[in-house]
């Protein structure tokens, strides 16, 4: 699958981190949230949360849905180890 080649099997991205919001059957936003490098660049630093991603279609809730998906991703990093979040 594209999304398992392209997304889910980067080491910075887990799957918990990409969440999706469903409604009425529909996906209507998600983001994707993973982890940025160590000082050296050796590795991964779990200190350092990232979220990369977050769309949501058009849709009445639309900013209800952009808010609830940023607190997701916050507290995935957060439980994970996080230390600081940033975003871009």
């Amino acid at each position: 699958l594209v999304l398992d080649e392209f997304v889910l099997s980067k080491p910075y991205f887990g799957p918990q981190g990409l969440i999706v919001v469903v409604v009425d059957d529909m996906p209507v936003g998600f983001v994707q949230a993973g982890f940025g490098p160590a000082e050296n660049l050796s590795a991964l630093s779990r200190q350092q949360g990232v979220v990369s991603t977050l769309m949501v279609e058009e849709h009445p809730r639309h900013a209800e849905i952009a808010d609830a998906l940023l607190e997701r991703a916050e507290q995935y990093l957060s439980r994970a180890g996080a230390e600081k979040v940033m975003a871009g």
